[in-house]
C-alpha cells in the first residue's frame, strides 16, 4: 500500500513519474522530428526532384522542336542536316535519362504507365530519326523526313501527361505531411496535458496522504501537551509503516508512559494522605 511507504519513497515516487513524463514528451518531440524530416525529403525527392526531371526533358523536347523545325524548312546540305541530327539524338537520349529517373522516384500506376509509353515513343522517334540520314533531298525524300521528324511530337503529349501528375502527387504529398503534422501536434499537446494531469493528480495525492495524518498527529500532540490524555490513537495512523506512522506510535507510547506516570503520582498521593 502507498501509505506503507516511507516518505523518502513517496518523494523518488512521484519525482520519477515527473521524469517519465518528460521521457515520454521528448520521445514524442523527437518522433515528430524525424517525422517531419523524413516528410520533407519524401516531398523533396517526389516532388522538387520529379519537376527538375520534367523541365529537362520538356527543355530538351523544345530543342528538338528548333532542330526540327530547321531541318524542315531549310535546305540543309548532308553534313550540315547530320548535325541537327546528332543534337536530336542526343535530346532524345537526355530526355530518355530523365524519364528513367522519374520511374525510381514516382512509383504510381499512372505514372509507370505514362513513363511506359514515353519510352516506347522514343524508341520510335529514335529510329525514325536515323533513318533521315539515309534520305536525300528529293521531294520523296523531304516528304518523308517530314514524316519521320513528326514521330517526335508524340513525345509532348507523354510529357503532357507527367505534368499534371506531378502537380497533383505534390498536392497530395503536403496534404498528408500537413495531416500528419498536425497529428503529431495534438499528440505533443495531448500528452503533455495528460501528464500534466496525473503528475498533479499523484502529487495531490501523495501530499495528503503525507500531510493530512501529519495533520491529524499534531492535533493529538497539541492535546496532550494540554494535558489531555484520554484520546486514544486512531489505528489507521498507529499501524501505517512509514515515518508518520512511526511518529504516531512514538506519540502513543508517549502518552502511555504519562498515563502511567500520573497514575503512580496519585497513587503515591493517596497513599500520603492515609
Amino acid at each position: 500500500m502507498l501509505k506503507d511507504l516511507a516518505v523518502k519513497t513517496k518523494i523518488l515516487l512521484l519525482a520519477g513519474i515527473m521524469l517519465l513524463i518528460v521521457a515520454v514528451v521528448a520521445v514524442v518531440g523527437v518522433f515528430s522530428n524525424r517525422a517531419a524530416k523524413q516528410a520533407l525529403d519524401d516531398m523533396y525527392h517526389e516532388n522538387i526532384m520529379s519537376s527538375q526531371f520534367l523541365n529537362d526533358a520538356n527543355n530538351r523536347l523544345r530543342t528538338i522542336d528548333v532542330d526540327a523545325s530547321y531541318l524542315m524548312q531549310q535546305d540543309y546540305p548532308q553534313e550540315s542536316r547530320q548535325l541537327l541530327l546528332n543534337d536530336i539524338l542526343d535530346r532524345i537520349k537526355g530526355i530518355r535519362s530523365d524519364a528513367e529517373e522519374l520511374k525510381k522516384i514516382n512509383r504510381s500506376d499512372k505514372v509507370q504507365k505514362a513513363l511506359a509509353d514515353l519510352s516506347q515513343n522514343l524508341d520510335i522517334a529514335e529510329t525514325k530519326i536515323k533513318e533521315i540520314s539515309s534520305l536525300g533531298t528529293g521531294p520523296e525524300d523531304k516528304a518523308k523526313i517530314l514524316e519521320n521528324l513528326a514521330s517526335t511530337k508524340v513525345i509532348a503529349s507523354n510529357l503532357a501527361v507527367l505534368t499534371p501528375d506531378n502537380v497533383a502527387q505534390s498536392k497530395l504529398l503536403f496534404e498528408a505531411f500537413s495531416k500528419d503534422y498536425d497529428f503529431t501536434i495534438k499528440a505533443f499537446i495531448g500528452i503533455i496535458i495528460l501528464g500534466l494531469i496525473v503528475g498533479l493528480a499523484v502529487g495531490l495525492f501523495i501530499s495528503r496522504n503525507i500531510a493530512a495524518p501529519l495533520q491529524e498527529s499534531v492535533g493529538h500532540l497539541n492535546a496532550v501537551a494540554d494535558g489531555d490524555l484520554t484520546q486514544e490513537m486512531p489505528a489507521r495512523l498507529s499501524n501505517r509503516q512509514d515515518e508518520v506512522g512511526m511518529v504516531v506510535q512514538a506519540l502513543a507510547k508517549m502518552q502511555q508512559s504519562l498515563r502511567g506516570l500520573l497514575k503512580n503520582v496519585a497513587t503515591e498521593a493517596e497513599n500520603s494522605a492515609n
